[in-house]
This record gives structure tokens, sequence and C-alpha cells, in this order.
């Protein structure tokens, strides 16, 4: 029975120093280009169409992503600084993972419905952070959290 008491607290340790580790480990290339690209669209280009301008591949959700993460970062942390601005995009990361974690844990129940969201999406391979299909997960588990909630609090009040 003691062990079950010590078990939580590691648990909720363990997925700290994740949560740190997370946003320590440099952005990949792939990321890199990502934002460098939202740089040129809003340095060079007119505010709608530089989303479009600037990219070519990537589908139209990944590049207003990729920009809104650009401009809220640019907030805290100049584009220069290279390894400060990574860190901060992916601060802002883990702030959504941690909502979409929390949310998901309020929506669906269970006690460690949380530290399951939140490790799945902190622990993955570091050249699937900050792709197009990372933050498509992340919005399903949003999505399946608005499916399965009995009100919604913006709609009842509650």
């Amino acid at each position: 029975m003691m062990w079950k008491k010590l078990v939580e607290p590691v648990l909720w340790f363990f997925a700290l120093v994740v949560g740190l580790l997370f946003t320590v480990i440099p952005l990949t290339n792939d990321s890199r280009i990502y934002l460098g690209v939202a740089h040129i669209a809003a340095n060079y280009y007119p505010f709608p169409q530089g989303i479009d301008l600037a990219w070519e591949i990537k589908p139209i959700g990944n590049r207003i992503l990729n920009y809104l993460f650009y401009k809220v970062a640019t907030v805290f942390v100049p584009f220069e600084d290279h390894l400060m601005f990574g860190f901060a995009i992916k601060a802002i990361t883990l702030f959504i993972i941690i909502f979409a974690a929390w949310y998901f844990a309020k929506s669906v129940g269970g006690k460690y419905t949380f530290l399951l969201v939140f490790l799945a999406f902190t622990t993955a391979a570091n050249f699937c952070i900050m792709q197009a299909e990372y933050f498509a997960a992340i919005f399903a588990v949003i999505a399946i959290a608005l499916l399965v909630r009995e009100s919604w609090p913006i709609v009842t009040g509650k």
C-alpha cells in the first residue's frame, strides 16, 4: 500500500522533468525553416498574402499556426536570438499541450488522464514535434474532449 503513495508524486516529478526537457531540447531544422519562413512572411510581404506567398507546400492551417507562433514568440524574444527564440516556441507549445491535456482530462475524467495525454505529446520523437501532424493530434484531443463533454461552459455558463 505504501508504494501507491509514492507512485503518484514520482509520476508528477517525471512529468515536470519531461516538460522542462521538452522546452530545452532545440527545434529541428524543419521547425526552424517554418519559423524562418514565418519571419519572411511577416517582414517582406503584406499580412494575409504573406502567409500564402512565403510557403510552398504546407497546408494553410500549419502556415497560419507557425505564423501565430512566430508573432507570439517575438513578443517575448527577438527572432535574431535563435536559441532563446526556440525555447520560447517550445514553451508556447508546452502551454498548448498542458491546456489540451487539462481540458481532455476534465472532459473525459480519470485519475491519470492528464499525465497520459501530457506525456504522450511531450515524449514524442523530436523530429515529430512542431509538424502539421503533431498539431493535428493535439487538436484532435481537444475535439474529442469537446465531443464527450456533457455541457459547454461557453453556452451554458457553467
